[in-house]
């Protein structure tokens, strides 16, 4: 499996999200010598308070814990019947899972981390607490594949959203992108399409401007980005049937469009915004995982400056 060869799969203490676990085990059946590593951080607040036992007592118990926690992940995992040698098991006592993700992901060389999506009811809660799955896209180098509770079919499609064609530099991030969608296409006998969404201007912008026909110019920005778009899919060997331009802004065109080609997954790219400008402007990536009903494969790349 060309790309990835060393594949984490971060796991919740709760229920051991089996569909992350599903999919790399998926993935791993496609050639033995891919290594999978199952992660696991596990907590417990009330433990971190007690102060019944002294520093080797707790930390024997504490081990005791994580130790329970491997053989019920090893067991998980048995029962799935994936006769691969590198698949292994890490569980870990952390505070913070996303720094233990981070600890690890230094380590241990990997070249994609999966994990079921988290779904976030509160979007004013997550302005002040940063959601697990926008903080490993913002902090996390790595491709992040954020897998919902779906099974891949043979014979669907991959989703790939692609910048604006319009400099040299996002010309080259989307050649990346679709690198990696092939590379996934691939191995999940999945066809590729291309959506473009283009941010039309509301009319009452540009209808203050000395010279400019709303309808007219909207049209031809359009026009333009459909240009581009079928230029570089006719480079890259992509029928031009495969390729969608949609008016309006990427987080409402892509789950719209992903619901009625029914895809087997999105992979997009993310600048990784973190911080302030983070919580104000955010990442397109962070804005629709909750909206797409299959997975998401969000790869980090450049910020663009048009």
């Amino acid at each position: 499996m060309k790309g990835y060869r060393n594949i984490l799969v971060i796991l919740n203490a709760e229920g051991y999200n089996k569909q992350a676990l599903e999919k790399a085990l998926f993935l791993a059946k496609f050639d033995k010598d891919v290594k999978v590593t199952v992660f696991l951080s596990v907590f417990d607040f009330s433990l971190e308070l007690t102060s019944f036992f002294d520093f080797a007592e707790r930390e024997k118990m504490l081990q005791a814990i994580v130790d329970a926690k491997n053989n019920d992940l090893e067991q998980a995992i048995k029962e799935q019947n994936i006769e691969n040698p590198n698949i292994a098991t890490k569980v870990v006592w952390a505070r913070n899972q996303v720094k233990a993700v981070e600890r690890e992901v230094k380590i241990g060389k990997y070249d994609l981390i999966i994990k079921a999506a988290n779904a976030e009811d509160d979007t004013w809660t997550s302005f002040f607490i940063t959601p697990v799955d926008w903080q490993l896209l913002r902090k996390v180098e790595l491709p992040v594949f954020l897998v919902k509770d779906q099974e891949w079919k043979e014979n669907k499609i991959l989703l790939l959203a692609v910048c604006s064609i319009n400099q040299k530099i996002t010309n080259r991030i989307n050649t990346m992108l679709l690198r990696e969608a092939q590379i996934v296409a691939m191995l999940t006998n999945s066809t590729i399409h291309l959506v473009n969404a283009v941010p039309i201007p509301a009319l009452n912008i540009t209808a203050d401007i000395p010279g400019i026909v709303p309808d007219y110019y909207n049209e031809a920005v359009h026009q333009r980005h459909a240009e581009q778009l079928h230029e570089f899919a006719k480079n890259h060997n992509i029928p031009l049937e495969n390729t969608h331009v949609i008016d309006g802004l990427p987080d409402d065109v892509i789950p719209t469009l992903a619901k009625n080609l029914d895809v087997n997954a999105v992979m997009m790219g993310s600048v990784g915004r973190d911080g302030f400008t983070g919580s104000v402007v955010g990442n397109t990536a962070e804005l629709i995982i909750d909206d797409v009903k299959c997975d998401l494969i969000v790869l980090k790349t450049p910020i663009i400056n048009d």
